[in-house]
């Protein structure tokens, strides 16, 4: 068995840019959590009160919470499949930030300013879609079946 052979059954440690979506793992888990604890005493206050685009809204909450910890898990254990879950992931939470702005728009409300951060999130979840398909260090890293 060659050296090359040899270092393609290793994947490289978590760094760099991966490291970094790491924490930014962690740290989203925080806040879903939080807010599904904020959430969960008036839960079917907030369904029976909201219209089917919120209440998609809030269910994609709950979707994310468990959902970011799976990644968390997939991620740490460098599963082989981990990158394309959380290209999916990335995208549903894309899917989430558009259906809040057509709720929004449809109820003729006034954008607040916080959803200009949004915006800026759901343009770093496209470089992160684009980093987990194309990287070759997550290719290296993520190879474990």
């Amino acid at each position: 068995m060659s050296n090359n052979e040899s270092k393609e059954l290793y994947p490289k440690p978590l760094g760099g840019w991966l490291l970094v979506y790491l924490i930014t793992l962690l740290i989203s888990e925080a806040m879903y959590i939080s807010g599904v604890i904020r959430i969960l005493p008036d839960l079917t206050n907030l369904i029976e009160e909201r219209n089917w685009i919120q209440n998609v809204i809030l269910l994609g909450t709950f979707i994310k919470t468990l959902v970011t910890g799976l990644l968390l898990l997939l991620f740490i254990s460098k599963k082989s499949y981990a990158p394309r879950l959380i290209i999916i992931f990335e995208v549903f939470c894309i899917l989430i930030r558009i259906l809040t702005y057509i709720d929004y728009y449809s109820r003729g409300q006034t954008i607040p300013n916080s959803y200009h951060l949004s915006i800026l999130v759901g343009i770093i979840s496209i470089i992160w879609i684009f980093y987990f398909w194309k990287a070759n260090r997550v290719k290296e890293t993520f190879i474990n079946g």
